[in-house]
């Protein structure tokens, strides 16, 4: 570059100058100040600065998400081997709620389990069914792996990020959860994974815990929830139906399992502008406003 034009603007090809020949100082900047900026990405260094910002907050948001997910993959390698110790007094409880999860994909021939841990669900798998089951963390996958092979048990077992499954679309006739979207960093992203490769009227099946509706309680997951995650990798505080919602899916049903209204099963299904997307027939219609609630006390 001319040494006399060190320092000036520089027009971006096919945009003409404004008037006067002058150019806003937010929208440009110097060939040079350019070219710094856009080294080693492919940049001209006539790429003007505002589609470089742009660029590179899209680069960001993604790397962030890439650190969430290795976090919880972390956190949940960390605990793996004394997890099922530490969930053993929740198990007991969890383990006849588990059965209800089951009991709603037992029809099904094809089915995902999302977050499969140490294999906790494997007892309740339906005979005959073809089941892929994904975890993020390996560590969990190797004691899955296991009990898999102690109990017997046929399972396709991966390690998969539910934020981005490289499974087609429609792949599943069912889908299946159970304590997952606690812990998973974008919830409404996992969903709308799991709705994209269930067949239309496929069920989405997801048995979570989440925020109280005592207000006080909640103000009290609130204030625990960041010292949680940090010692256990889940979040006790999660909006999941609002989030299943909020993630395009159709809810069938809500039952709540306790009195806090803290463990609910959800049954959903993939919904109808996703299945419109795919040229096929949307699955049922969801009932009542988004889902009509249920409760229920378990006998203790």
């Amino acid at each position: 570059m001319d040494r006399r034009t060190k320092g000036a603007s520089v027009p971006v090809e096919g945009v003409p100058p404004p008037e006067g020949g002058k150019l806003p100082k937010e929208r440009w900047q110097s060939g040079r100040q350019r070219y710094s900026q856009g080294r080693g990405s492919g940049f001209s260094v006539d790429t003007p600065v505002r589609k470089l910002s742009h660029v590179r907050w899209h680069v960001t948001g993604e790397s962030q998400g890439k650190r969430a997910s290795g976090k919880t993959a972390a956190r949940y390698d960390r605990i793996a081997p004394v997890y099922d110790m530490m969930q053993a007094g929740m198990e007991r409880m969890a383990r006849k709620w588990r059965a209800l999860l089951w009991a709603e994909v037992k029809e099904a021939s094809k089915v995902l389990e999302v977050g499969v841990g140490t294999g906790k669900n494997m007892p309740f798998y339906p005979p005959g069914a073809e089941v892929v089951a994904i975890d993020l963390s390996e560590r969990m996958l190797e004691r899955a792996r296991r009990r898999a092979e102690r109990e017997g048990v046929r399972v396709d077992l991966q390690q998969m990020d539910v934020q981005c499954l490289s499974f087609p679309d429609a792949s599943f006739d069912a889908a299946v959860a159970s304590f997952v979207f606690c812990s998973v960093p974008d919830a409404v992203k996992g969903l709308r994974e799991v709705g994209r490769v269930t067949a239309p009227r496929g069920k989405i099946v997801l048995l979570e815990h989440m925020r109280p509706r005592s207000p006080w309680l909640a103000r009290l997951f609130d204030v625990a929830n960041p010292i949680v995650v940090r010692l256990l990798g889940f979040n006790i505080n999660r909006r999941t139906r609002e989030n299943v919602r909020e993630a395009g899916l159709d809810i069938e049903s809500v039952r709540e399992l306790d009195r806090g209204g803290i463990f609910k099963l959800i049954v959903a299904h993939p919904g109808k502008e996703r299945c419109s997307e795919r040229g096929q027939p949307p699955g049922k219609e969801s009932r009542a406003n988004g889902g009509a609630e249920q409760r229920g006390t378990p006998k203790r």
